[in-house]
Parts: structure tokens; sequence; C-alpha cells
């Protein structure tokens, strides 16, 4: 997720965290927006495979390449 305000953002990594999630905010942008980080991962495949299980609990994330 991205936030503009940090309180939201340290709210959904705290939610994460709650359900067992490894998270944490792992950047600000450019435009000022906090990025929240599910994990990091070797592969798109991998990452993948986390971003349906996060789907199936209702969550939804995206996948964010360097």
């Amino acid at each position: 997720g991205c936030f503009s305000n940090i309180n939201n953002a340290q709210r959904l990594v705290s939610m994460l965290v709650s359900k067992g999630h490894r998270s944490k905010i792992i950047e600000q942008n450019d435009r000022g927006l906090y990025i929240v980080a599910f994990n990091s991962y070797a592969s798109k495949s991998d990452a993948r495979k986390d971003q349906k299980t996060l789907s199936s609990e209702g969550i939804s994330a995206w996948i964010k390449t360097n």
C-alpha cells in the first residue's frame, strides 16, 4: 500500500503483522507517499504466490519491482 499519512501506513503494517505477515514501511517515494511492503522475493512467481494468499484473506496487494 501507499499512504500520504504515515499513521495510515503504520496501521496497515500493524494489521498485517497481527495476521502473521512480515511487513514494514520501506520508503517514502518522490510524491511523498509511504510505501508499505509485505516481503521481498527472489522471483516474481514467488511474489505472486503470496499475493494470492493475501487476496484470499481479503487484502489487496500489488507487486513493486526495482
